[in-house]
């Protein structure tokens, strides 16, 4: 069975099928999450230089990709953005922009976020009580006992109005094309299976060849009086 901690020791109150539950619900908050085809909730949220990002502006000249992490205290998510930068020039090649979103970091990772951010080559946006990963149906509140090894990494859950949930996101790659619609949706509980940046620039790169030959059959019915 695929546990939704794997890199975290299991607390010794919870038996087996507390366990169980724990991954059940969110393997199936998981799998309400956005996919290919549904239209991308709209969103603007500021960077750590007070910059505001919009999906409307990332799409205006072509596709973008959002990456959704857990913060500067997930070793994991170092991962993962490292290999976002390692392919961002093939991603801006092929006409797609990128940006990466978590929740605002605790006071003790606060310099560290904001050190990251600014060598990272796209934004990072600060998603201000997971608004936006809970639109996108990317984030889960975690189970009780398991939030003092949370507290204890560095993790502060963001400000939510419901009482008694504990927001945490769970790592997601979207695809995003200009109009809006999402082309490609990667969301997985286990946190050590990202979608590598290999497969977003095939996708971005066949985006774009389709988009090409849309243009180029629309020419020719244009010049052929169809």
């Amino acid at each position: 069975m695929r546990k939704i901690e794997p890199s975290l020791p299991t607390p010794p109150d919870l038996d087996t099928d507390q366990i169980v539950t724990v991954a059940l619900e969110a393997a199936t908050l998981a799998n309400r999450a956005l996919r290919a085809g549904s239209m991308a909730p709209a969103f603007r949220l500021r960077d750590y230089g007070g910059q505001h990002v919009s999906l409307e502006g990332l799409i205006g000249s072509g596709p973008a990709i959002v990456h959704f992490y857990r913060g500067s205290w997930c070793t994991y998510c170092q991962s993962s953005l490292a290999d976002l930068t390692a392919s961002h020039d093939n991603f801006r090649a092929a006409g797609a922009r990128v940006v990466v979103i978590a929740p605002p970091p605790s006071p003790r990772f606060l310099a560290a976020a904001q050190v990251e951010a600014t060598h990272l080559p796209f934004p990072t946006l600060i998603d201000e009580g997971m608004k936006v990963a809970v639109a996108y149906g990317v984030a889960y509140s975690l189970p009780a006992q398991l939030r003092p090894i949370y507290l204890e990494r560095g993790y502060t859950p963001p400000r939510n109005p419901r009482a008694g949930e504990w927001l945490v996101p769970i790592p997601a790659t979207y695809l995003i094309g200009a109009d809006g619609t999402i082309v490609l949706g990667a969301v997985d509980v286990d946190y050590r299976n990202p979608l590598h940046s290999e497969q977003l620039v095939t996708a971005v790169k066949g985006m774009r060849r389709a988009n090409t030959r849309r243009s180029d059959t629309f020419k020719a019915s244009t010049r052929s009086g169809h």
